[in-house]
């Protein structure tokens, strides 16, 4: 049974590698298309997270809370080739502008939220506890002055920095029900039999 086995591969050598490399061909394009599907729905999924946040923003006067991060991750730029025949340039283009816009969000809640925690640490650097030495005995050393206040600098860098928040923000368009996120949802719910 083994020998025969064994003859009919020998046999047909030819047909069994052609098999097989169809196998393999089809095996890479199934894998291909995968990644593209799961890509196409963390996309799908980093845009409905950015704009929820977005409009909770938009319902406090574009009052951004300083722990939440718009875009945790970053699909988009690191993917784009992959819907390059399945999207038009219009569509491309208002997925990257929101990124883009999203990302400068990111960086200057960073930035107002570092500048808020240096003021809060040289604030709580002048709010220094004073020992009282106890009565009838002077202290050895003498007492310092308070240090001065937070510089009108910093202040002046968060208003500006929050004015262009919330010109920035305002001008995020909302992509979640539009054509461009309709493509990444049927290419997210695509099958693997589907033409």
């Amino acid at each position: 049974m083994f020998s025969s086995i064994l003859n009919f591969l020998n046999q047909n050598l030819g047909a069994i590698t052609l098999f097989v490399g169809f196998f393999a061909v089809g095996l890479y394009i199934y894998q291909k298309r995968e990644h593209k599907r799961e890509i196409a729905g963390l996309i799908l999924e980093e845009i409905r997270y950015a704009e929820k946040h977005i409009k909770i923003a938009r319902e406090r006067n574009n009052i951004f809370l300083l722990t939440n991060k718009l875009l945790p991750t970053n699909s988009w730029y690191s993917n784009i080739h992959l819907f390059v025949n399945d999207f038009k340039e219009t569509d491309r283009d208002s997925i990257s502008d929101f990124y883009s816009k999203v990302i400068f969000l990111d960086r200057l809640i960073d930035k107002i939220a570092e500048v808020k925690l240096s003021g809060l640490q040289s604030t709580a650097a002048t709010i220094s506890p004073t020992i009282v030495p106890p009565v009838g005995v002077t202290p050895a050393t003498p007492i310092a002055p308070a240090p001065a206040p937070v510089p009108v600098v910093v202040q002046q860098f968060q208003l500006n920095a929050e004015i262009m928040l919330k010109d920035i923000a305002d001008k995020v368009e909302l992509l979640y029900n539009t054509p461009a996120a309709d493509k990444l949802r049927d290419l997210s719910e695509r099958k693997w039999y589907w033409l």
